[in-house]
């Protein structure tokens, strides 16, 4: 099972299974079922106690795939001038529940046993790919 949490329409990808992001549709996901999850900017809408009942669904061998915005990176370059006020607003606010960076996420992911093979930045966004083992 290939599936994709979405917050809305505009985040559907094809070749996926695009299940809205809500405890109810979440939980109708059985547990060790996807063989690729992916979380394209709507981990930081998650909120933190369903973090972990999300992470059950990927299989063993399964890989998750994370990408977000990075709180720590969107306010240095809010500092250093490469990203302007709306647009760094606009990245920490927005109807998210929390902020993450790539440093946090990948410790959470680490500390649920989850392989990471690719953590990196590209400007005010972080890319992790992490398997099951």
């Amino acid at each position: 099972m290939k599936v994709n949490l979405i917050i809305n329409e505009d985040r559907m990808k094809e070749g996926y299974e695009n299940i809205p992001l809500n405890e109810t549709s979440v939980e109708g996901i059985p547990d060790s079922a996807c063989k690729e999850l992916m979380i394209d900017n709507v981990f930081e809408f998650i909120p933190e106690q369903l973090a972990p009942t999300i992470l059950k669904k990927i299989r063993k061998g399964g890989t998750l795939e994370i990408r977000s915005p990075d709180g720590e990176e969107i306010c240095r370059q809010l500092q250093v001038g490469a990203l302007g006020f709306e647009d760094a607003s606009s990245l920490l606010t927005g109807g998210r529940s929390r902020m993450s960076t790539l440093a946090k996420t990948r410790s959470l992911l680490e500390s649920k046993g989850l392989k990471i093979e690719f953590a990196g930045l590209n400007g005010a966004f972080y890319r992790i790919t992490a398997t099951r083992s």
